[in-house]
Formats: structure tokens, C-alpha cells, sequence
């Protein structure tokens, strides 16, 4: 098991390597393995990306983030400009279907809600939204609901896999357990 000195030592050199952040303006922190960074970075990816870089440290048990998004003036957008872009990425996404997804934009700070059917849709939206210009923040409250087609096939597949099990006989060292291919002694 790994110090929080050596876990420290490790989230640095995560930080300097990766590409989309500058290390040198963070303070790490360790304390029994849950790591706390601070400082403020120029976009709301490179907080993500500092965050992502530091989770896949080995030995980190917990990240608390606490880099503030200090955008230049070039970077500054209002409100409405962001919710324009927001809601002209998600349009333009073709394999999400039109207004599932509802968006919001309070202080350059993007809250998205809706229903999708996939997870990997849930995804692509937190991925593409997170990469625009002038946000501070993403929260998402995305509910990913399969249609019923969908859940009714998954279900179905399931079934025809499965064979009934029998108990036969139990007794408090084993019980004898068949299906149609034949019995299976279970200790």
C-alpha cells in the first residue's frame, strides 16, 4: 500500500504529464489516500482533465476538487451565447434524438436534464458539452431509460438463456441442484 506521500508524489507526475493542464499551479494534498486540489485553472476541460488525471492514480481513494475556473477575458462568454452553443452541439448530434435533452444556463454554469435511451447518448453529451468555451461548470440530471422495445427484447434474450433450476434434496452439507443438462452437487 502506497504512502500518501508516494500517492502525492504520483498525482503530480500525472498532472505534469498530462498535456491539457499546467501542474505547476495546483496544490496537492493527500490524507489517507483521499486527494484534495486546489487552485485555479483557464477552462472548466482542464478542471475535468486534472480530475480525471488524479483518479487514475493507484492509491487514490477519493478526489475532493477544488480548482476554481478562472476564465481569461477571451474565454468569456454570457449565458446566452453559451445556451446557444450548448443547445447547437446537442442538435447537431445525430444519433440523439431531437429534445431529449433539456439545458440550462445560470452563470456559465450548464445544468442538463432529459431522458435517453443509452448510456453511451448520457455520455456524449457530457463529453461534448464539457469542451465548449466560457463554462465554469456541467451538472447533469440525464435519466437514461431504454424504450420498450428495447427493455422487451433485453428481457426476452434473457429468458432463453436461462434453464430452470430444481433443488432436489438439501441437507447441511450440500445441496443436489439439476437443470435439463443434468445434476451439479454444490458443497
Amino acid at each position: 500500500m502506497k504512502t500518501d506521500k508516494q500517492v502525492r508524489q504520483d498525482v503530480i507526475a500525472a498532472l505534469q504529464w498530462e498535456p491539457t493542464v499546467d501542474a505547476k499551479q495546483f496544490d496537492v494534498t493527500v490524507e489517507n489516500g483521499l486527494v484534495t486540489l486546489r487552485g485555479d485553472v483557464g477552462s472548466y476541460v482542464e478542471k475535468w482533465d486534472a480530475g480525471r488525471a488524479t483518479q487514475r492514480v493507484q492509491g487514490v481513494r477519493g478526489l475532493r476538487c477544488e480548482l476554481s475556473v478562472m476564465l481569461s477575458e477571451a474565454n468569456t462568454r454570457n449565458d446566452t451565447d453559451i445556451a446557444s452553443a450548448a443547445a447547437n452541439v446537442l442538435q447537431w448530434m445525430s444519433y440523439l434524438p431531437r429534445n431529449c435533452v433539456k439545458l440550462a444556463v445560470d452563470k456559465a454554469w450548464i445544468t442538463l436534464s432529459g431522458e435517453v435511451e443509452w448510456e453511451f447518448q448520457r455520455q456524449a453529451v457530457l463529453g461534448t458539452v464539457r469542451f465548449l468555451i466560457g463554462i465554469k461548470g456541467v451538472t447533469e440530471t440525464i435519466a437514461v431509460k431504454p424504450v420498450g422495445a428495447i427493455t422487451q427484447a433485453a428481457n426476452g434474450a434473457i429468458k432463453q438463456k436461462m434453464t430452470p433450476l430444481t433443488v432436489h434434496a438439501t441437507s447441511s452439507d450440500f445441496a443436489a441442484v439439476s437443470n435439463d443438462s443434468g445434476a451439479l452437487n454444490i458443497a
